[in-house]
């Protein structure tokens, strides 16, 4: 048994990741991996130079490929394979670093793209809201990840709800303990 949470991310207001996860969404996991990965300047420049070019499959495209997108693993072999990667719902947190460092690998084609996509794509994701009939409500670990880049840099603020007990940080992280002191409140 799994606990399931999303991940959220926004670039200046737009939603660009709506992630499901099936495991390990409490903030001593999910959340603490999160933490980590924004925990590096570097991290969060590549992950907004990437969420730039990064666009959701539209709804027909997700009908399309239903049954592959929940099912999938994370076999690489193909750039097909790739995109779905993207898409799993055992990835969790590490799409914030598959996003950040790898590279381009296919034009898709503009017909699968959700309307108002960049021009230029980079990677494709999924909108879970659209592979869960009536979106996701979830009661255990969702996390949202706000980023703005404007001419005096990044700036982000990192909002976790864990079984009802939210938590909210703006351009600072919890320590290690806060997080654990966080899971005991809403277990």
């Amino acid at each position: 048994m799994g606990t399931r949470g999303t991940l959220k991310v926004y670039l200046n207001g737009k939603l660009k990741i709506n992630q499901y996860n099936q495991w390990d969404s409490y903030p001593t996991g999910q959340f603490m991996d999160i933490c980590r990965f924004l925990a590096s300047k570097y991290n969060r420049e590549c992950l907004v130079n990437a969420l730039e070019t990064t666009a959701f499959l539209n709804k027909d495209a997700v009908e399309l490929y239903r049954g592959d997108i929940r099912l999938i693993g994370n076999d690489e072999r193909t750039a097909y394979i790739y995109s779905m990667a993207l898409c799993n719902r055992d990835i969790g947190a590490n799409i914030l670093y598959l996003l950040a460092f790898s590279p381009r690998l296919y034009d898709p084609p503009r017909g699968l793209l959700a309307q108002g996509s960049p021009d230029k794509v980079n990677h494709v994701l999924v909108n879970w809201d659209d592979v869960f009939d009536g979106g996701l409500d979830l009661q255990e670990g969702n996390y949202e990840l706000y980023l703005n880049k404007d001419d005096k840099g990044i700036r982000f603020q990192l909002v976790g709800n864990w079984h009802g007990k939210e938590r909210d940080y703006r351009n600072t992280l919890p320590s290690k303990e806060e997080i654990e002191e966080w899971a005991k409140e809403g277990a």
